[in-house]
């Protein structure tokens, strides 16, 4: 169960990520990456705010990073070869 805080502030990172895959997918993003890399920023901004409060909210603590998209938790299994 979250707050409805954890809830508003992962809805935030829902739109922000749709922002960010919708400037990465525009024909305009051939031209220029600046948008989508504002996009981006904003995103991991999003993430950041709802990593932070989940870390010191009550309800959260037991269902940390379980509500994170697939991408991510799929990136964090990824092993890079040093």
């Amino acid at each position: 169960m979250q707050c409805s805080e954890c809830r508003d502030l992962y809805r935030f990172f829902e739109i922000a990520t749709d922002r960010y895959q919708e400037a990465r997918s525009s024909p305009f993003f051939q031209i220029s990456t600046s948008v989508a890399a504002r996009k981006h920023l904003n995103m991991l901004r999003t993430l950041s705010d709802l990593l932070e409060h989940q870390e010191g909210c009550l309800k959260a603590k037991s269902a940390i990073r379980e509500s994170l998209p697939q991408f991510f938790a799929d990136k964090s299994t990824t092993h890079h070869p040093n």
